[in-house]
């Protein structure tokens, strides 16, 4: 007879996230958007700057890594004059619809945190008698009521079957 075990969140989390943003129309912009900067960026002084490689049938496992990329490089490039042939320049040319995407952005962050946080709680402060409950707040910070309801559905079969 096998002990039972706590199943991963994380695959929870990208099943969550392919069933909520593979048919936003948003979200296909979003990945056009980061396969043309990857696209542009590539062998230039800016490939520093490309997107994280995210493979595509695994793609809502890591699409967190995009969001965060594309975060990052829109800060570095404010909207704003830059001269003509400047390295600004050539990095807003190259982000194309990026910035169009910052309210995609905004809402998956919110809805994102906790199912990537939880994680982490979990692997640092590993099985004690109350395993969950450090997670047990996150979903409150949801802006999206389905996936707060779902997480949190989530984490008490978690609870369950840690306690059986």
């Amino acid at each position: 007879m096998g002990s039972p075990g706590i199943d991963a969140l994380s695959p929870a989390a990208a099943s969550l996230r392919k069933r909520t943003y593979q048919e936003h129309p948003a979200f296909a912009r979003f990945l056009s958007a980061c396969g043309h900067a990857s696209g542009q960026l590539k062998h230039t002084l800016l490939a520093g700057l490309t997107p994280p490689a995210v493979r595509p049938k695994a793609r809502c496992m890591h699409v967190h890594r995009l969001f965060t990329w594309a975060d990052r490089v829109l800060q570095l490039s404010p909207p704003g004059g830059a001269k003509s042939g400047s390295m600004f320049a050539k990095l807003r040319t190259a982000l194309g619809d990026l910035p169009a995407c910052k309210a995609l952005s905004k809402r998956f962050r919110g809805d994102a945190g906790a199912l990537l946080a939880c994680p982490e709680i979990l692997k640092t402060q590993g099985l004690s008698p109350a395993p969950l409950a450090p997670c047990e707040p996150l979903p409150r910070a949801m802006p999206t009521a389905t996936w707060r309801l779902e997480f949190t559905a989530s984490l008490t079969y978690e609870l369950q079957s840690a306690t059986s």
